[in-house]
């Protein structure tokens, strides 16, 4: 279709103000309910699951499969109780039919989705704008992932929290790749599970020709990336626990909701990365720089969830610098913070024992 400037100067000064007005009320809600969300969505699941592991018992079970959380666009998405559909594959997602497909109904967004559907029919027709007769559905269909993405963030914060617990309800071979989307093209990877650890020289190959995509490719634990140098990548959502980091450079790259429980951090250069969500639970992070790393709870409202702040509980932080770095809403529980430096104006804006205060380096900035 041709977007004329009549279309799109309503978009700027109309609907993407609604669009904002509606996210930042979907994005408190989503701050304040999500442990209960998962909760319910957790519970709906269960049954799912149970049955798809008694409808795997008949089947071999593939070495490598799918599991795809899936919605269909349509206008009455906008009017009814939302539902999406779960369904899994063999090794050619996509292309092979469907073991198991099941309907599942949880419409927490389906109120936001009315509201943006109904203030915009107001908006419309309060327009008496001939250039814009029957452009309904294109505003619909242009912003109808930005609230979506509320539910790949729930997916994920499922099976991060519960995943272990969930996925032992079905039958899995080696590994199992779930993802969410509209379809194939437009899915986001969500959670693996994979029982094969990676060889260090398959490993060392990767690193070597720079094939390395930690978004797409294996689940890596206990594996070594000492000295390497990683500034600028994706390694969103990964989940790096007890690897060897030590000297690594992470500048400018974006680590969101990444995991390095357990892992060994000492020296490595975060600085200017994106670490929001992003856990170090009892990693030795001593000597690393998060000079001008963002790991703050979100303030502004973006095209994307919520931030929830950076967890640094039970991590050795030693000599660790994070002068200019942004860590409202981080997380310090137990950790060892002699030396760490931090600019003397961020005093009030972390939560500190009285023993972290003193242990800390602060610096007139």
């Amino acid at each position: 279709m041709i977007v004329t400037e009549t279309i799109k100067q309503f978009q700027r000064e109309y609907v993407e103000p609604l669009v904002i007005r509606l996210i930042h009320q979907l994005d408190q809600e989503f701050r304040s309910e999500k442990d209960q969300l998962i909760k319910e969505f957790e519970k709906d699941l269960i049954p799912i699951f149970m049955e798809l592991h008694e409808k795997q018992r008949n089947q071999e079970v593939s070495a490598t499969s799918f599991l795809v959380f899936s919605w269909l666009r349509g206008e009455y998405l906008f009017e009814e109780a939302l539902n999406y559909e779960v369904h899994s594959y063999g090794e050619n997602w996509y292309f092979s039919t469907k073991q198991f497909s099941q309907i599942i109904k949880f419409d927490w967004l389906s109120p936001y989705l009315y509201q943006f559907k109904e203030q915009l029919r107001i908006g419309l027709e309060e327009q008496k704008n001939p250039g814009l007769l029957g452009q309904e559905d294109y505003y619909l269909n242009s912003y109808y992932e930005v609230f979506q993405q509320y539910f790949i963030a729930l997916l994920r914060w499922l099976f991060r929290k519960n995943g272990e617990k969930l996925l032992s309800l079905m039958s899995i071979n080696k590994r199992l790749l779930i993802y969410a989307g509209e379809y194939k093209d437009a899915c986001e990877r969500i959670y693996e599970k994979n029982e094969d650890v990676i060889a260090q020289e398959e490993l060392d190959y990767l690193l070597d020709v720079s094939q390395m995509d930690f978004e797409v490719n294996k689940v890596l634990k206990n594996s070594s990336f000492k000295n390497q140098d990683f500034s600028n990548l994706n390694l969103t959502w990964g989940d790096y626990h007890s690897c060897d980091f030590r000297e690594t450079k992470l500048t400018e790259a974006l680590l969101v909701g990444s995991q390095f429980n357990y892992s060994t951090l000492n020296g490595a250069d975060f600085r200017h990365s994106r670490i929001q969500d992003t856990s170090f639970r009892y990693a030795e992070c001593q000597n690393a720089d998060f000079q001008f790393a963002r790991g703050s709870v979100a303030s502004t409202i973006e095209a994307i969830p919520c931030y929830f702040g950076v967890d640094f509980s039970h991590a050795n932080l030693t000599n660790a610098d994070f002068r200019g770095a942004k860590m409202n809403g981080a997380v310090f529980e137990g950790a060892k913070m002699t030396g760490a430096r931090f600019f003397e104006y961020e005093r009030t804006n972390l939560v500190l024992t009285d023993q972290q205060q003193e242990e800390i380096r602060w610096v007139s900035g």
